[in-house]
This record gives structure tokens, sequence and C-alpha cells, in this order.
């Protein structure tokens, strides 16, 4: 049950029929995020190989990034848009909080996002392509890891959201869960390079969290998105370095 609720959060495939989820299932269903992530990960670097019979790389992987939106129905780009909305506009947490909410999108929004696509573009056509499958199998399963490590380590903004629910509700275990399953799919595929990935992504989430923080005196269910967005563009950046591959 606790997949099924993961998976019909996160992605737009529904597994069956429309039911009503309690908050605490939200929460609970996080130990299974990572999980997701990897079948994720797994779709889009099968569509990596077959595309690469018929296309050049570099159309490859823009179609790859697209793919991945669709999946996950932007969810956590719509999430990245607002919160560099809310951070060019607002000047106090009020503020920044109000125009999370806006539907509408700014200029800085806007500019954010192609930037975001771009920098992960750019960094999947530079990846080795030895290794290349693995990266993409292992880019969303990390960035869903670290949105339960990331839910779990601050408080929640605001008064309510759907964000609450997985602040309020996530534990642990389910921490535990997804950290122990990441951490051995991590180094199944690049070795003991895993801890080191892991222990790079984890500093960089924990002073991302720091500050928002302090702006906010927490984060919102926006700022989890808009940080496993970072999460795929880190990951990328680190797993492409000459030191770490």
């Amino acid at each position: 049950m606790g997949f099924r609720t993961a998976w019909e959060f996160l992605t737009i495939i529904p597994l069956a029929g429309n039911r009503a989820v309690k908050a605490e299932e939200l929460a609970r269903s996080m130990a299974y995020f990572p999980f997701v992530g990897l079948i994720l990960g797994g779709i889009i670097a099968l569509s990596n190989i077959m595309l690469l019979k018929i296309l050049p790389a570099s159309v490859v992987d823009a179609l790859l990034i697209a793919v991945l939106i669709i999946l996950t129905r932007g969810l956590h780009i719509d999430g990245f848009v607002d919160t560099i909305d809310g951070l060019a506009g607002g000047k106090t947490k009020e503020d920044i909080l109000h125009i999370m909410r806006d539907h509408r999108v700014g200029a800085l929004g806007v500019v954010g996002v192609i930037m975001l696509i771009m920098i992960k573009y750019l960094s999947l056509n530079s990846a080795p392509t030895a290794s290349k499958n693995f990266i993409l199998i292992a880019m969303p399963m990390m960035s869903r890891w670290l949105q339960v490590v990331f839910t779990n380590m601050y408080p929640y903004a605001r008064q309510v959201g759907m964000g609450k629910a997985f602040v309020e509700g996530v534990r642990g275990r389910q921490v535990g869960i997804a950290t122990i399953f990441t951490a051995l799919v991590l180094i199944f595929l690049f070795k003991f390079n895993a801890i080191l990935i892991m222990g790079l992504m984890g500093i960089v989430t924990y002073l991302i969290g720091l500050y928002f923080k302090k702006i906010l005196g927490g984060i919102t269910g926006d700022v989890i998105g808009a940080v496993s967005e970072a999460n795929e563009v880190i990951f990328l950046l680190i797993v492409i370095s000459s030191r770490i591959l």
C-alpha cells in the first residue's frame, strides 16, 4: 500500500482506481520514494538505449528530460518555479510564502527553470558514455531519497498545506529504509564512490535547508520540490566530475 501511495503521488501513472489517502499514509509512503525514483530511472535508461538506435545522443538527452517531466507531471518543476518566484519577489517570510502560492509565473521563475533544464541537459550530454545508463538510473532515485531526508530535517513553514502531512508525519523509520535502499543500489552502481556522492549531496541539501529555515522558519511542499530538482542537477555535476568517475 505504501509503494502504491508513493507511486501515485510521484508519477502520472495510476495503479488501480481512485481512493482517499490519509495524511499518515502519505508520510509512511516516503520510505518507498527512492524505489519509485529507481523505477523512473530505469524507464529513462531504457528509453536512452532504445532512442540511441535511431537518434543522435544530443537529441536523446533532451527527450529523456522531457520523458521524466511527463512521467512526474512536472510536480517538482512546479515547486522549483514557485520557489524561485517567491525568493525573487518577496522581502519578508509572509511575502515569500504568499508569492509561492500564486499560480502566476514570474520572469525569474521562467529564467530559473530554463537554466535548470539547460544545466541538466548539458550535464547529461557530458556524462561518460560507459556509465551513462547507471547515471540515468540513479539520478531520480537520489533526488527522491533526499526528499525523505530533507523533509525529516526541518519543520513546516506554513500553518496548512499539502507538504504538512509529509513534514510532520515522516519518521526516522522512513528515512532509515530509504537511506539503506539508496545506499545499496548506489554502491552496486558506483562502488565506493557512492559514499562520496551521498555525503556531498547530503551536506549540500542540509545547507540549503538551513537557508530556508532562516528565511522562512522551515520548508514547504514547493521547497521540497525545488530541492529535489536541484539535487538532480547536483548529482549530475558530481558524477560527471573526472574525480568521481
